[in-house]
């Protein structure tokens, strides 16, 4: 049986091995699995995002200190120590970082901490029908690149018509997968965009959207999606697959697009 569920994201803002958890100090700190971030990336100001940067005590170990704040905070998914530079501060932040994050701006690199665990979807293989030529920084790989900081430059939009509205993950090999989470847009027309969604699994590539109707349905959204709706498709029993595609049923000249996906 597969179900469908939705929930509020209410800050800043497609089973796993697990990273080993930083060997730091308290127990708390075992819910962490260490990324490194650019700390330029992390000290970005965006108009959804939260970020803080709380001051550490004299004598507070620095790390506790740090998790424990952002434990605190309902919006806080990240946190990290700052560079030496400002080393009585620590950033938290609602990103949305899986651990397998991989960092293309290694000047400014710093260690950070997330609540996230591994997923599947990150660092896969992604193929797309065409992209909307006029949102050239909204690529299928923002999807695929494991870090999602409400921003939406960093959601994938595809170009308009019922042939395009689709995309496809490569896992590279036969897994065994039962949750999908997909993020709609936060913005005013997500509930345009982010509608009459299916997704499906299936072992043998695809380069259409019409061949998607071979592959088993795994779940499936009606919407429409207010802005900023996390869906949660999830099927009770494990289902094997190699590739996954999510698609937009309905025939409409609006554009297809997600903001984040993960696959666990």
């Amino acid at each position: 049986m597969v179900l469908w569920c939705s929930r509020w994201v209410t800050a800043v803002v497609v089973v796993v091995l697990l990273m080993p958890p930083s060997p730091v100090e308290g127990g708390e700190l075992q819910l962490w699995r260490d990324v490194l971030i650019s700390h330029s990336r992390m000290t970005m100001t965006y108009d959804t995002m939260q970020l803080g940067n709380p001051s550490i005590p004299a004598g507070a170990i620095t790390n506790l200190y740090c998790s424990s704040s952002c434990l605190r905070m309902g919006w806080c998914n990240v946190w990290c120590s700052y560079p030496s530079t400002t080393p009585t501060h620590c950033i938290l932040s609602n990103a949305i970082a899986m651990p397998n994050y991989m960092e293309p701006n290694m000047a400014d690199v710093i260690t950070c901490h997330t609540k996230q665990l591994q997923d599947k979807a990150t660092n896969a293989i992604i193929t797309a029908g065409a992209q909307a030529a006029w949102f050239p920084q909204k690529g299928k790989e923002n999807l695929v690149d494991g870090i999602y900081t409400y921003h939406g430059d960093e959601n994938y939009s595809s170009a308009t018509g019922f042939t395009e509205n689709w995309f496809l993950i490569d896992f590279s090999e036969i897994i065994k997968i039962s949750q999908v989470f997909l993020f709609a847009p936060i913005s005013d027309y997500a509930h345009q965009v982010f509608y009459d969604l299916e997704v499906r699994v299936g072992n043998v590539t695809v380069t259409s959207k019409a061949e998607l109707a071979a592959y088993d349905l795994f779940g499936a959204f009606p919407g429409e999606a207010y802005p900023g709706q996390v869906v949660d498709l999830m099927s009770a029993v494990p289902v094997s697959c190699r590739f996954l595609a999510v698609q937009k049923m309905t025939i409409d000249w609006f554009e297809f697009e997600v903001a984040h996906i993960e696959v666990y």
